[in-house]
């Protein structure tokens, strides 16, 4: 006898986190995806030199939990693995997008007076990415820092694309993603006609919140 796969739409509880005062009069709203293995509560962390009053972060949180050792000690969020990836795929965009409509609407921020910064770090650009190609809201930048856009985004993505500004950001010692991966994505996009800003630090598969943070001022001030 053989078995029969089937799906059960529930509801469940999913943390993800703050920060700002997110009220009507804020310019930028954050939507921040964090890479393989880290927690939101840690990643918002480096977004602490914007400025409350005009920018309003908000993390989510990969719905899948692990241990990054053994069975014990730290754990780590993950947005997807390769096992059943469209499900998880479709669970997180609908959760993003929850999340995001919510705490929009809590502020009472019209989103016409505002600019929404798509962010993802590793394996959160992909994240973002899917994200920002299934949701209504309007994506002023979309800042995918060391990765790329995944290989299965449709042309109504790209097409969305062309209304943002795109920024790859890298490090030069990124083991990773590699100089040449990001010189062949920006190619890609190209191609699409999307001319991405492309953005370099001396380091590794890690944000340097230094750099980050006279990069970003320079864009917002």
């Amino acid at each position: 006898m053989s078995s029969i796969e089937k799906e059960l739409d529930i509801a469940i509880k999913a943390k993800y986190y703050t920060q700002g005062e997110g009220r009507s009069d804020t310019k930028r709203v954050w939507i921040a995806c964090h890479g393989y293995g880290e927690l939101a509560v840690y990643f918002i962390k480096k977004f602490e030199m914007l400025d409350a009053k005009t920018d309003f972060v908000i993390a989510p949180q990969g719905l899948s939990l692990f241990y990054l050792e053994g069975f014990s000690g730290r754990v780590g969020a993950n947005w997807m693995t390769s096992h059943d990836r469209n499900l998880a795929m479709r669970n997180y965009v609908s959760y993003i997008d929850a999340v995001c409509k919510r705490e929009l609407a809590a502020a009472e921020i019209d989103i016409k007076k505002i600019e929404i910064y798509g962010f993802g770090f590793s394996q959160g650009t992909a994240t973002i990415c899917r994200w920002a190609a299934t949701t209504a809201l309007p994506i002023s930048k979309l800042i995918l820092w060391a990765g790329i856009v995944p290989p299965d985004m449709n042309a109504i993505f790209f097409d969305g694309l062309k209304q943002s500004e795109v920024h790859l950001i890298y490090g030069k010692q990124d083991t990773l993603v590699s100089p040449v991966a990001v010189e062949n994505q920006q190619l890609s996009l190209h191609k699409k006609g999307i001319r991405p800003e492309v953005h370099s630090y001396e380091g590794g598969h890690r944000i340097d919140v230094n750099w980050f943070e006279k990069w970003i001022k320079s864009k917002i001030a």
